[in-house]
Parts: structure tokens; sequence; C-alpha cells
């Protein structure tokens, strides 16, 4: 059916679409929320299969299946096809049912906007959703029940008149690599605003270590990385965790927004696989040391370390 509906001639009819999503209802195939994704946004009017989207998400949700990229699809669908509190309102129905089916405690419960802006709000919610697929929030609700305040300040902000607009300035921002952004930063403060997302050159936490700030590069100690307010850093050359607390790694995971480090120090920990694979882009990683540390899968399975090395290789060939 998918091969019938990729033919130049079929792809827009209805039809074969509600077809295809009927097999896919009687498999109980989780390929049915792609299709679905797919289909909303090529026949935006049709609110009852938004709905059945949504059902969907949710049903995939309870047995076990991780679906925030599909909770974040809709949302965004919501805010450029509805509309801004249409989409706070989807935000906060997701928020209920997360807490009725004790994904996230209570206090999160409720929606609370961030920053000026409804992109400032879904990235907050948008980190909160991806833990709650890799199950940290039950382990860690103390660090994500304290809303993070925004550091930077912008005094009378107003919009550039750029000769793009908002969504195709968004995608390249959100895809743009840490030397890019950086020369977008540099090129005007409107970007950054746009994305805060913080150049951290050098992310270090290790357990003797003072807090210092020097140029792009952050020292923290393990005891503060908790209180420590910033987040969303974007680390582009070295990590290093090094501390006798071996939950510390999951701890860092929702303060860094992305990867691109070369060289990784790893020391006593115990990591998730799905951890692991979020933070260290195995394909541009040239050094990865991983010292007295224990990978485990959901099932707190230990994968050893051959099977690491192995995806490290294969990704860099």
């Amino acid at each position: 059916m998918e091969l019938i509906l990729s033919l130049d001639t079929n792809w827009a009819k209805k039809g074969f679409w509600l077809k295809l999503i009927g097999i896919l209802k009687e498999e109980k195939s989780r390929h049915l929320l792609n299709v679905l994704s797919r289909y909303n946004r090529l026949f935006i009017d049709d609110i009852q299969k938004r709905g059945e989207y949504r059902a969907a998400i949710e049903e995939f949700g309870n047995i076990g299946h991780p679906v925030s990229e599909y909770w974040l699809d809709t949302i965004s669908f919501e805010f450029q096809f509805v509309g801004q509190e249409s989409a706070y309102q989807l935000i906060q129905k997701i928020l209920t049912s997360m807490v009725q089916s004790s994904k996230i405690p209570a206090e999160l419960g409720t929606l609370v906007r961030q920053g000026n802006s409804f992109e400032d709000t879904f990235e907050f919610y948008k980190e909160l959703f991806l833990n709650v697929d890799l199950n940290l929030v039950p382990e860690q609700q103390r660090m994500i029940t304290q809303i993070p305040r925004k550091i930077v300040h912008f005094q009378n902000p107003s919009n550039q008149q750029l000769c793009f607009r908002n969504p195709l300035i968004r995608y390249i921002l959100k895809n743009s690599k840490a030397k890019t952004l950086r020369n977008f930063f540099q090129t005007c403060k409107y970007f950054y605003a746009f994305q805060s997302t913080p150049i951290c050159y050098r992310f270090s936490l290790q357990t003797n270590s003072t807090f210092s700030m020097k140029q792009e590069s952050l020292f923290l100690s393990e005891n503060e990385i908790n209180n420590f307010a910033m987040s969303n850093f974007y680390v582009s050359n070295y990590f290093t965790c090094i501390s006798e607390n071996p939950r510390i790694f999951s701890q860092i995971i929702p303060k860094i927004y992305k990867s691109d480090a070369e060289y990784y120090n790893i020391q006593n920990q115990v990591i998730y696989l799905e951890e692991l694979e979020k933070l260290i882009p195995f394909q541009s990683a040239k050094t990865l040391s991983l010292l007295n540390c224990s990978i485990i899968d959901r099932n707190d399975a230990i994968i050893n370390h051959p099977t690491i090395l192995n995806m490290f290789l294969k990704q860099n060939k």
C-alpha cells in the first residue's frame, strides 16, 4: 500500500491513506504514528484523524513505547495551523495525561509558560517529554521540578527584519553545528534570543573541581550541577565527567542540548545506553575513554564494552 502511495498519481488520494491507516490499526503497528503524522500534515482539515493521531500516541505511550517525538510533532502542528493558545492547551492536556499515568509527578502537571515566546515553552517541555521516554523523570524529579530561570535577559528586544521567514531561520539554527551557531551569535544577538544555546568548548565536571567559566569552557563540581541554573549547552570539543557518584552523568544529560565533542573522558559512572547515544555522536568522536563505567539497557542489564566499541568503530569507518 505504501508503494502505491509513493506514486506521483496516488500520494494525494485520501482513500489510499485511509486504507493504509486501517491496515496498520488492525496490525497494532507503531508505524501507524508515522503514517498519521504525514496524513495530518497532508489533510490538515481532517479534525477527526487529528484526534485519532493523538489518541494513538497516548495508547502506544501507555504500553511503554517512546512517543515524545510524536507529541512534539502534534504540538508543532497545533501551533502552526491552529494557533498559539490552542497549542498551550494541548500541552496542558498532555501533562494531565502524564500525571494520570504516573509518568511525571503531580507538581509538573500544570503548564508554566517560559520566557517571552511559545518557542521557549516548547523547548522546556521538549526536554521533559524526552526525559519521560528515557524513564528519567521518576528517578530525577528532584532535578526538573524547579523550572530553570532565564539567565540572559534582553531589554526591549525587537525582531530583526530579515529576508528569511522565522520558520526557515528556526530550521537553520536547529540544524547548525556549533561553529556555525557561534558565527550566528556573533553576528547578531537576535539569533541568540531566538535560540538560547550557549556554546561550550569544554564541559568538565569533576569531584574536586571548583566552579569557573573561562571563555567558552565550563568547570563544575558534582555538588554544583543541580544548583547551576544555565542549561541547554552545546558541547563542541571536550567533555569530561569524573565523579564517585555513579549517577551524576544522568544528571548532566538534561543540561546538554547537543554535543559534537571529539574527546570524551567519563569515569566511575553507570550509564544508560540511550544516554550515551544521545550525548555522543560516534561518527565524529575521536577519543572515547570509559574508565570503570557500566553501560546498561532499560532492563538494567550490563552491555559489554566490545559492543560499545563496535558501535564506535562501525560509525567511524
